[in-house]
């Protein structure tokens, strides 16, 4: 990324992530990715601080680590809880900064995305940690130091003097160049200036008159701005569809290539990276699948030799075995001769070499460049017949090998299937309602209810239309339910599921084996946080105003059912005429004695006896506490 690219993400995250509060850090140490989980009023983010190469939210999935790293330890004692209160840019470089606050203390965690780039966090300018230490000519980061930036060349185009410009223009360089290294522009930014002041990137800077230096400095302005703007995010493609780069807006300098425009700078960052590393991990795999296929060759050349060296040994103990065996009476007296310290005689390919008496005596024989060795009081009969058994050992020898090079002839010519590393998945975003209990009535409306006190403040607040009905009861701790669509046009059939639903999950009520409740409901503008004088409203009450809709006898029973939504299948819990029109596979349960995790093993084992073949597996692997969490009270029994 390019200080241009950093000023366009920085510029977005700033507007979307002051507030989010830290919820866990991770740090991924095969990548040196630093990720912060936030939490940003109903969403959750996974946020990237990648040293050396990328800041921005991912989509994508990530696998964390088990068990924390010691830095990712230090910035969760540090951090974890704390609030996002700025996203800025130190001056015009390549390094992020994010200020947090936690409790009283103030945070600055920085990402260096310079070459030996770095994760720093700071407390009032002091190192708190570090992902590298570093001991460098010009500064350590080094725990308990002063941060101390990086040195810098690089200029804000809105700081940047004409008179400096003009000084700098004053070399035997091109302009291109010094506008990519003197000022620290980079490519393809520094091409994109020079096209928009009308001037030659190739052209000597020195050459650049008064009215030249202006037009490239009003063009550095120009391009910064636009940056920042995010007009027209792109990445931008060659002929052959490979990456070759990306900006904030329409560059010129590649209006040759083919380019894909998004919505903004997070997502673009995301997806080029991404892509990116996909990349590279493929080109990392087949460089090590091509040295495993060289090293697969090299090994079958060297057995094949062995395995011919074999063969040439086999036929030359065979030819010296037959002459043996053609002259047996002369090589015994040969034998004999050298026994008695006589000349050594040739036969053919046979040559003695030695002879030894005595009861550890040997008989040396040199056969075709190969010595062999014989007890001394071998005869000639013996010692001709065992040259046929090596030469025949050589043989069964080489077929084994030449099995072998034969698989691994066959090992060199497949071609490896990719393994690994597949292209990175996107993670599935939760829709707002995920966070809460809820379901889709018999007629299609959702309708959704609080956890607890602050859920039901988040539901009515944050989620609710003014014409939406909210259900409660009367019973203390009882959930808001709110249903997604107008009062005058939601049917009956779906007020009285959401009034089931109200009454269920009003806690008392389940645990002291109500049957069932009256629950009332009203529009969300009824619904007030201004309390009568001299009264307090707590976390999740509200005041209502005006006339309220009851619904009498609400029954405290619920379906727990196998849902197919979208592919997935899904347990729900939700009233029985809603969990019907989407399964069959389903049980009632209602308040009683049994204890939740009990039961929620004998829901399960029902269920698996009631689906069909082909979903008794995935229901089998739905774990036991999934079922147990959307079931209410500590307790019930099926109906």
């Amino acid at each position: 990324m390019t200080s241009f690219d950093v000023a366009a993400v920085v510029e977005e995250l700033a507007g979307r992530l002051v507030g989010a509060r830290v919820m866990n850090v991770y740090h991924l140490a095969d990548s040196q990715a630093v990720i912060l989980r936030l939490r940003l009023e109903d969403q959750k983010e996974l946020l990237v601080l990648q040293a050396a190469r990328k800041v921005c939210l991912t989509q994508y999935e990530v696998a964390v680590p088990k068990a924390p790293s010691q830095f990712a330890a230090q910035l969760r004692r540090e951090v974890n809880g704390g609030v996002i209160e700025g996203v800025s840019q130190l001056g015009f470089d390549r390094i992020v900064s994010i200020k947090i606050r936690a409790g009283e203390r103030r945070f600055e965690l920085l990402a260096e995305l310079l070459p030996r780039g770095n994760v720093v966090l700071l407390e009032e300018g002091v190192i708190k940690a570090a992902l590298f230490r570093r001991a460098m000519r010009d500064r350590r980061v080094w725990k308990g130091e002063r941060y101390k930036p990086p040195p810098s060349n690089t200029l804000h185009p809105e700081e940047l003097r004409r008179e400096d410009l003009a000084a700098l223009l004053d070399s035997d360089e091109s302009v291109g160049r010094v506008l990519a290294r003197r000022l620290g522009y980079g490519p393809p930014y520094a091409d994109e200036i020079c096209i928009r002041a009308g001037v030659g990137a190739g052209e000597p800077a020195s050459a650049m008159g008064p009215e030249e230096t202006r037009r490239i400095l009003d063009s550095a302005r120009k391009v910064c701005a636009m940056a920042k703007g995010r007009e027209s995010p792109r990445i931008y493609r060659d002929s052959n569809g490979v990456l070759v780069g990306f900006s904030p807006f329409e560059l010129l300098a590649y209006s040759r290539h083919s380019h894909e425009e998004y919505g903004t700078m997070n997502q673009l960052v995301d997806d080029y990276f991404a892509e990116l590393e996909a990349a590279e991990k493929r080109a990392m795999r087949e460089k090590a699948r091509a040295e495993d296929e060289e090293k697969r060759r090299e090994s079958v050349r060297r057995l094949k030799e062995t395995a011919d060296e074999m063969l040439r040994r086999a036929k030359s103990l065979r030819e010296a075995g037959s002459a043996l065996f053609g002259n047996l009476g002369a090589f015994q007296e040969a034998v004999d001769s050298a026994r008695s310290g006589k000349e050594a005689a040739t036969f053919g390919p046979v040559k003695l070499l030695e002879a030894t008496g005595g009861k550890e005596g040997k008989l040396k024989v040199d056969v075709s460049g190969n010595v062999l060795e014989f007890p001394a009081n071998a005869d000639a009969a013996k010692i001709a017949s065992s040259l046929f058994d090596e030469a025949k050992r050589l043989e069964r020898d080489r077929e084994k090998l030449a099995a072998k090079i034969g698989e691994r002839e066959r090992m060199a010519g497949r071609v490896k299937e990719e393994t690994g590393a597949e292209a990175p998945v996107k993670r599935k975003r939760k829709a707002w309602y995920e966070s809460y209990r809820w379901f889709t009535s018999s007629d299609g409306i959702l309708v959704v209810c609080a956890r607890d006190a602050s859920s039901n403040e988040a539901l009515v607040k944050k989620h609710s239309k003014p014409e939406n009905p909210v259900f409660h009861s009367e019973v203390t701790g009882a959930p808001f339910v709110l249903v997604q669509a107008d009062s005058e046009k939601v049917p009956q059939s779906t007020l009285e599921e959401a009034a089931q639903m109200a009454a269920s999950y009003t806690t008392r009520a389940w645990q002291a084996g109500y049957s069932s409740l009256d629950v009332f409901w009203v529009r969300a503008s009824q619904l007030t946080k201004t309390p009568p004088s001299g009264e307090y409203l707590g976390s999740g009450a509200f005041v209502v105003r005006g006339r309220k809709n009851y619904i009498r006898g609400s029954r405290l029973m619920l379906a727990v059912g196998a849902v197919r939504e979208e592919g997935a299948l899904r347990i729900v819990a939700a009233p029985e005429r809603a969990v019907a029109s989407k399964t069959a596979t389903y049980v009632r349960i209602a308040p009683g004695s049994i204890e939740k995790r009990k039961l929620a093993q004998m829901v399960k084992a029902r269920l698996v006896a009631l689906a069909p073949s082909d979903e008794k597996r995935e229901i089998e692997a739905v774990p036991t506490g999934d079922i147990s969490s959307i079931m209410p009270g500590k307790s019930g029994e099926i109906v």
